[in-house]
């Protein structure tokens, strides 16, 4: 329930949950669903075709997603802080490319609307 995943090959795609670990998706081939409440996920995409939808997850940890130089994407990216997040804690999106769209940011506040979430949608 809280252990570190590693897949080495999921040709047909994964779903994949952990509570405390790390998940490693050596070579996904298809979609993947994977989340973790306090590790970081690594998936290296291969194969440069559709059908690659990813839905990652962490509560505490980094996301890296490697994808082939030739892959065709859209991407939605979404970052929450809580409002006792330190500032040097606080999220951030890197990448080699720049987004096309903008990047928004929002702020939650005590109720349940938004208030600290930069969204950024890219085309590549």
């Amino acid at each position: 329930m809280g252990g570190e995943i590693e897949v080495a090959d999921a040709p047909n795609g994964a779903f994949l949950r952990t509570m405390g670990g790390d998940i490693d998706i050596v070579q996904l081939e298809g979609s993947a669903d994977a989340g973790t409440m306090g590790g970081d996920i690594r998936v290296t995409v291969v194969g440069s075709g559709g059908g690659h939808d990813l839905d990652l997850h962490s509560m505490g940890g980094d996301i890296e997603v490697f994808l082939p130089h030739d892959f065709s994407a859209d991407f939605a990216v979404e970052l929450v802080e809580d409002d006792d997040d330190e500032p040097l804690r606080r999220r951030q999106i890197l990448s080699r490319f720049a987004p096309q769209d903008k990047v928004e940011t929002c702020v939650r506040g005590e109720s349940d609307a938004p208030r600290s979430s930069p969204r950024s949608s890219s085309s590549s």
